[in-house]
């Protein structure tokens, strides 16, 4: 499950043998991790995240407002 821009796809620089270990070992890893992270577990990360991203930018919009005001 490489990229179709991924660099590893290049058969003439790395050849057929890490290309083809290579993908395999991409897939082994996100199979690995389906059978590991529930659903619950994706949303409740992706949740987190947001909330995360939400307190930084209002930290940030808080910020640049001091910053314009001591202009």
């Amino acid at each position: 499950m490489m990229r179709s821009d991924s660099i590893a796809r290049e058969r003439e620089v790395f050849g057929d043998d890490f290309v083809d270990h290579y993908g395999g070992t991409r897939e082994h890893e996100i199979k690995l991790w389906n059978e590991a992270v529930t659903n619950w577990e994706r949303k409740d990360l992706f949740y987190l995240q947001c909330n995360f991203l939400l307190i930084v930018g209002f930290q940030l919009s808080g910020t640049l407002s001091w910053l314009d005001k001591k202009k």
